[in-house]
């Protein structure tokens, strides 16, 4: 799958709608300027998490005391300081704030997990947990063949809108290359994804098709403490997108054979760029395919418009337990939801992708699963061989969907692409 050149992207400041500046210097207290959410199916956040430092540095890893203080939708106080917070979409108010921080015993240099919650009698109620910076690691497997790099070397400049655990830095011998640093948590300890991506690295033509981290980072304790991996200004394809409409519309999709609603909005990327950018993401996903890897997140979330202009997939370890219920194929249910991926899974993935690159959508809600039903997807002058092409992708019976590698010959043909 030989890649024909591109025009390269001109490099630019992280954005303002993806990332937040960090400010350094010491502050006795910094609270996040907007929490972070998880929204459910309608669209609407239950779950709010506010970053808070104690006593230092938010540019330095580890300097300080961290807290993670997280509220979720209460149903049994409806008129509560955390329902309001995620109503307004903002940070709890500053009295509850302090309330919580009173009742959470806090170290500096440990991080704390808390959640807080109004009981009906309104007393605030917090449940916490403490956590050393350097246990929050695990060693580094000696046979894993990547750098390192200590974290101490590191100087934090912008942390992710939604993610707060996906930060910018740049290290302290080259202040003027961004770096992406990944960091670890007690949920996520990337050893085995390390050694995933260690292990096709150096593989034939990987890196055309992936993004794979550049650095393991490991702290005093040699343990591992996140990656680091290339900085790419256009960011993702569904923040690309995102960031080319202040204000974008969720889209009700029904099941195949109801009436999608109509797309309104303008189309601003012109089709040959999106037929380029399609044959990317189908030609990384055959690759995957052709040495046995079926990911099972395909998303808008995981193509990366990188700055020589091509499209490339991130985050492709295979997990089962991690998927996007926007993408998933019909043949899901509560039984194998978590079951390895399998092809089919993968190219309907990839189907529901190639939709909403071509019709420049990221918002959309579908029948509530597990299992999954096969949506109907509307359309605009998108040509007509492209529509189909999709469509085959999310038939309903797995068998009937082409390879990843039919749907990139098939896009390559008509885009004139050689091979």
């Amino acid at each position: 799958m030989s890649r024909s050149p591109r025009s390269p992207l001109s490099l630019a400041r992280p954005r303002r709608n993806m990332w937040q500046p960090i400010v350094a210097g010491f502050r006795p207290l910094f609270v996040s300027p907007s929490p972070g959410f998880f929204l459910g199916h309608d669209g609407n956040p239950f779950q709010g998490h506010m970053e808070i430092l104690l006593d230092g540095d938010r540019s330095m890893v580890d300097a300080g005391a961290a807290i993670d203080l997280r509220f979720c939708r209460n149903t049994q106080v409806s008129d509560c300081a955390e329902n309001t917070a995620l109503d307004a979409e903002r940070n709890l108010d500053w009295s509850t704030l302090s309330k919580a921080l009173s009742r959470i015993e806090w170290r500096p240099g440990w991080a704390t997990v808390a959640k807080m919650q109004t009981l009906p009698d309104g007393v605030i109620d917090v449940e916490y947990e403490l956590h050393r910076h350097h246990f929050v690691g695990k060693e580094l497997p000696a046979n894993v063949s990547m750098e390192t790099l200590p974290a101490s070397s590191l100087w934090l400049t912008h942390v992710h809108d939604e993610v707060p655990d996906v930060l910018i830095a740049c290290l302290d011998t080259d202040f003027d290359t961004f770096k992406v640093f990944k960091r670890c948590n007690k949920h996520h300890y990337f050893v085995d994804e390390v050694e995933f991506f260690a292990s096709l690295t150096s593989t034939e033509g990987a890196t055309d098709h992936l993004i794979f981290p550049t650095h393991a980072v490991v702290d005093e304790s040699a343990c591992l403490r996140g990656v680091l991996l290339d900085y790419h200004s256009a960011g993702s394809l569904l923040h690309l997108y995102a960031s080319y409409r202040m204000t974008p519309c969720w889209i009700d999709l029904p099941a195949f054979g109801g009436a999608p609603p109509p797309l309104t909005e303008e189309l601003l990327v012109s089709w040959d760029v999106k037929a380029l950018w399609a044959a990317d993401i189908a030609a990384a996903l055959a690759w995957l395919h052709s040495h046995d890897i079926f990911w099972g997140d395909l998303s808008l979330q995981n193509v990366l418009l990188c700055d020589d202009g091509r499209m490339r997939l991130i985050d492709f370890f295979p997990n089962p337990s991690k998927y996007s219920p926007y993408f998933a194929a019909p043949e899901m249910t509560k039984e194998n939801q978590f079951a390895s991926s399998t092809p089919a899974r993968d190219v309907f993935a990839l189907g529901m992708t190639l939709w909403a690159l071509a019709e420049e959508v990221t918002l959309w809600k579908r029948d509530e699963g597990p299992p999954y039903v096969r949506p109907a997807l509307p359309w605009r002058e998108t040509p007509q061989w492209f529509v189909e092409l999709a469509h085959g992708c999310i038939a309903a019976e797995p068998e009937t969907r082409p390879s990843a590698q039919s749907v990139y010959e098939t896009l390559i043909s008509h885009a004139a692409l050689s091979e």
